[in-house]
C-alpha cells in the first residue's frame, strides 16, 4: 500500500519515520501529527495526505509541499522567524545602492537580441 514512499521498508516504518513521528516536529505542518495515533490517510492540505508529509520530510524536500498544506495560524511559528527580516530594497540601500539601481538596461550589459557579441 505504501510502496514507493520513503518511510516504508518492506511494510515496516523506517527508523527515521518513527523518530519524526515520536519527536513531534511534524506537528507544525499538520495537526494530524500531534495525535497519539497518526492517520497517514488524513488530508492535511490541498491534495496532500499525512503520508505525503512524512515522505517529503524524510526525503528532505518539504519545500515542495508546504505551500499546499493547511497550516493553521497557531502552528505557523515560521512567520515569527521571518518577521524581522529586511526587504531586498532595505538591503540594497544599506549596501550603498540607490533604490532602483539594481535594474540594468540591456545596452549596459552588452546584451543584444539574445546574443552577446564578444
Amino acid at each position: 500500500m505504501y510502496s514507493g514512499y520513503s518511510f516504508n521498508n518492506n511494510g515496516v516504518l523506517r527508523s527515521e519515520a518513527i523518530k519524526l513521528l515520536e519527536n513531534g516536529k511534524l506537528g507544525c505542518y499538520a495537526d494530524e501529527f500531534t495525535k497519539q495515533v497518526v492517520n497517514l490517510e488524513a488530508v492535511v492540505g490541498e491534495g496532500i495526505f499525512a503520508k505525503d508529509v512524512l515522505h517529503h520530510a524524510i526525503m528532505g524536500i518539504m519545500h515542495k509541499i508546504v505551500p499546499k498544506l493547511y497550516i493553521s495560524p497557531s502552528r505557523s511559528s515560521w512567520r515569527d522567524d521571518v518577521s524581522g527580516l529586511m526587504s531586498v530594497e532595505q538591503v540594497l540601500v544599506l549596501m550603498g545602492f540607490t533604490p532602483g539601481a539594481a535594474e540594468v538596461s540591456k545596452e549596459k550589459e552588452g546584451f543584444e537580441g539574445g546574443s552577446n557579441n564578444v
